[in-house]
């Protein structure tokens, strides 16, 4: 994930397994925009997931190939 496109996939998998919300989602994005790094690391520091859940999104990274980017816009209004 670079620059302000995001992967649709894994936002998609954020809410659809994790469970994470659109409004969590949208403050990380923000934040993520604003000051680089990893948008897994970003949902962290702000306690929107567990340490477990960190892993398994690292996990789900591993193993996932970029295909649709999208714009943070459509999340973050």
């Amino acid at each position: 994930m670079k620059g302000n496109r995001h992967d649709n996939h894994i936002l998609q998998f954020l809410q659809e397994e994790l469970l994470i919300s659109t409004s969590e989602i949208a403050v990380a994005l923000r934040h993520f925009e604003r000051s680089g790094g990893s948008l897994p690391m970003v949902l962290y520091q702000y306690g929107f997931v567990t340490i477990e859940q960190l892993s398994r999104i690292f996990d789900w990274q591993k193993y996932q190939m970029p295909i649709c980017p999208v714009s943070t816009q459509a999340w973050i209004g």
